[in-house]
Formats: structure tokens, sequence, C-alpha cells
């Protein structure tokens, strides 16, 4: 019996070591970089320089989320002119997984920004 329980122990020290590697090599993984959203806030105001429109950005608040619900629905970028009755405008990009904002082009993270 005693040989049974050193086997036992010696499986669950294993398993323990295993699982603690695992878990500093989450620890050692570099997190995503997500660009500044002031980029793209930025490039919207010359390009309707460019197209002779005259708009100020300066109060617009872009921001990322991990989720976008609004009234039940999931969106991977939504646009606010009066975000929670404060008057404020706000521009806001998901992280959600599904919404694949890290593996999008530049420019099709340029078009969903622009489009919000």
């Amino acid at each position: 019996m005693m040989l049974n329980s050193r086997k036992i122990t010696a499986f669950l020290m294993f398993l323990s070591m295993g699982f603690h590697a695992c878990k500093q090599l989450e620890k050692d993984s570099p997190q995503p970089t997500y660009p500044d959203l002031n980029i793209y806030l930025t490039r919207f105001e010359e390009e309707a320089r460019s197209r002779s429109y005259d708009v100020d950005l300066s109060e617009v608040l872009a921001v990322y989320s991990d989720q976008i619900i609004v009234e039940g629905k999931s969106y991977c970028g939504y646009g606010y002119s009066n975000y929670s009755g404060t008057g404020t405008r706000r521009i806001v990009i998901s992280k959600s997984a599904s919404c694949r904002w890290l593996d999008r082009s530049d420019i099709e993270r340029e078009n969903l920004f622009f489009h919000e």
C-alpha cells in the first residue's frame, strides 16, 4: 500500500509543477498592444479638413471596452453622441475576441473607427 501512496504523491507533485509552469508562462506572455485610439480621431479630423469640413473632435473621448452591449445587442464599435446623458461624445471599440480588433489591418481599424 505504501508503494501506491508514493506513486500518487509523485503524480500529484508532477501535476502541481506542470500547473505552476503553465501559470508562469501566462505571466511571461506579452499582453496584446492596442493602439492609441486618438490616432484615428486625428486622422478623421485631417480627412474632414481635406474635404473642406471643419470638425472639432477635441472633446470626443475614444476608449476600449472588453465588450459593448447596447439594448441587448453586441457591437464591435459604438459611437455615442450623448454618453449616459452627460452630453459627452464617446467612441467605444470592443476588445472582444469575436471583434478581432488586433487582427484587423490598420485601414480596417480606421474604417470601423470612422464609421462610429
